[in-house]
């Protein structure tokens, strides 16, 4: 066993089998084999699900407060994400399919250095606040959606290279257009930022309710701004029409490094959101 918990160790080898399946589908194109693929992951998903209520009712608070607990609900929106464009009948995205269970399983590999039977003290802060709880999800659903736009700005620098240079292959076949994949990868990043806002105000109004303004100065809080402002002129860039849409891929992965920084800001820096980690 890895882990000290059978049900996780269950969801790590379902969710590494499933990849296998993915990864065999993208060099072969076989439907069977995807439909395995998508089975596996449609199972991981069900078992990430009754691990979280699990844990939820169990310790009777929202499990995203421990580094543990974040990890974990981020890669089930990852693993969210990965079915709905598996399961999609209108595009094909086979290789967004790949890259974005890769990016979910190395998340969920990140949990295991992590402590699960950590569980929040109540002692420092008032962790059953909904305005807290709403603050924290809304904000990890947003580097979901940034982490999907940058996957999709990914595939738009690697099939305009490999189109630039000639270079056929099959994969070039089924990937879809990169007119496509960029509108996808500006409207993921407008829903991230939307949510990443909604998150701080979220965040704002916790902060009013408990009347220490100090917090708002956070390291976290000041890179979380900056993150925001980082993705506004992604988007104000995109609007002018100034700039290459091959710039503009190569902008959002930049901006992508800022989430990087926010969290490790948020491990080592910040005075106040290193509780969500402990």
């Amino acid at each position: 066993m890895i882990t000290n918990n059978w049900m996780f160790d269950i969801i790590l080898y379902l969710y590494a089998l499933s990849l296998l399946f993915f990864f065999s589908d993208f060099l072969r194109h076989d439907r069977h084999v995807k439909q395995t693929g998508t089975g596996l992951l449609a199972f991981v998903w069900l078992l990430k699900a009754a691990f979280f209520f699990t844990r939820m009712f169990a310790g009777d608070y929202v499990p995203v407060l421990t580094m543990f607990e974040t990890l974990f609900f981020f890669a089930w929106v990852l693993v969210t994400l990965t079915l709905v464009f598996s399961l999609s009948k209108l595009f094909s995205y086979d290789l967004l399919v790949f890259v974005l269970s890769c990016a979910g399983f190395m998340v969920l590999v990140l949990a295991l250095f992590n402590n699960e039977a950590t569980v929040p003290s109540g002692n420092r802060l008032p962790f059953s606040d909904k305005l807290l709880m709403f603050h924290i999800i809304v904000a990890i659903c947003s580097y979901a959606s940034f982490t999907l736009s940058a996957v999709f700005a990914g595939l738009y620098l690697f099939i305009h290279q490999r189109l630039k240079s000639k270079r056929w292959s099959v994969v070039l076949q089924r990937a879809p257009s990169l007119d496509r994949v960029e509108k996808s990868s500006f409207v993921t990043a407008v829903i991230g930022m939307s949510l990443l806002l909604l998150s701080l105000l979220l965040g704002i109004g916790w902060i009013i309710v408990m009347g220490d303004w100090t917090l708002a100065f956070d390291p976290k809080v000041l890179s979380s701004l900056l993150l925001l402002a980082v993705y506004a002129a992604y988007l104000v860039q995109r609007a002018s029409a100034k700039w290459s849409s091959w710039r503009l891929a190569q902008l959002n992965l930049g901006a992508y490094a800022v989430i990087i920084l926010n969290f490790v800001v948020s491990m080592s820096l910040s005075n106040f959101h290193s509780w969500v980690w402990r």
